[in-house]
């Protein structure tokens, strides 16, 4: 597999720039010193990101967008039939797909953190992200989804060695992702367009642990069985969350008027100051 950092300054082109990721992906890239191109079917909510950062553009596909190009990202939705991706092909151009160059990306960081779960991946990345933010680290974020303390993008490029990555396992995409932490939030029988069963949503989630970093930590929900199964098998130091128990927990929890929670977090048995 190519590296796309043994072509930084050069330029990459992405086909489908104006997707969830891609537009962050764009982003990162750029501020690591690359120029940036792109290309998309049609404009999304996330146009106006990828105008915010400057990258220049074209809506619809043709040869002409990817010449002169000395590397190629694309989304998985991008068919092998694709114009810009066949010309890339054809001319030799280094290509990866979005999660293989978001991984590369990851793999720089020394306190990667990756979220995952069948549930809950965006909100938890969203409040890690932003605890992060506030607490002064300086984190690279990059969630799927418009975050409005990100200026309604899902990226933020920061210059500390922590990155929270938003990583799915729909179509195994996770196995690209080799985090030093990983949160574990459930595992259930979703995406089964893709995946055959729950023994194979489980499968799925086992192999990604066994990618990451052996002297990692696992950050696990014990309310799933699933989970637990997952920690107790990883060979990795653990930590366990949950509102059954575990090393933190959440007590006297109460909600408003209009739905917001407060709680007291408690860790290890000893109660820390009130959230809400």
């Amino acid at each position: 597999m190519p590296n796309i950092f043994d072509h930084q300054g050069k330029r990459v082109h992405i086909i489908g720039i104006c997707g969830a990721s891609l537009c962050g992906v764009a982003d990162i890239l750029k501020e690591n010193g690359f120029t940036v191109t792109g290309s998309d079917m049609k404009t999304t909510i996330f146009t106006p990101y990828v105008d915010r950062i400057g990258v220049p553009y074209t809506i619809g596909h043709s040869e002409e967008n990817v010449a002169g190009a000395d590397f190629v990202v694309h989304s998985a939705a991008v068919p092998e039939t694709n114009v810009e991706l066949a010309y890339a092909r054809a001319h030799g151009i280094p290509v990866l797909e979005r999660s293989e160059c978001v991984g590369q990306i990851f793999d720089r960081y020394q306190n990667s953190i990756s979220v995952a779960g069948c549930h809950g991946k965006t909100t938890i990345s969203s409040l890690l992200g932003l605890m992060l933010l506030r607490g002064g680290m300086d984190p690279t974020i990059h969630v799927g989804g418009v975050l409005h303390y990100l200026e309604d993008s899902g990226t933020r490029v920061g210059n500390s060695d922590i990155m929270v990555l938003e990583s799915c396992e729909y179509m195994n995409s996770f196995y690209h992702f080799k985090p030093h932490i990983a949160v574990l939030n459930n595992v259930d029988d979703d995406h089964l367009d893709f995946f055959k069963d729950m023994s194979d949503v489980y499968h799925s989630f086992a192999t990604f642990v066994d990618g990451m970093d052996p002297d990692g930590v696992i950050f696990g929900c014990i309310d799933d069985p699933q989970v637990v199964k997952l920690m107790e098998q990883s060979g990795r130091k653990t930590v366990s969350f949950g509102l059954s128990g575990g090393d933190y927990t959440a007590k006297d929890i109460e909600y408003d008027e209009v739905g917001c929670a407060a709680f007291t977090p408690v860790r290890r048995g000893e109660a820390l100051p009130r959230v809400k």
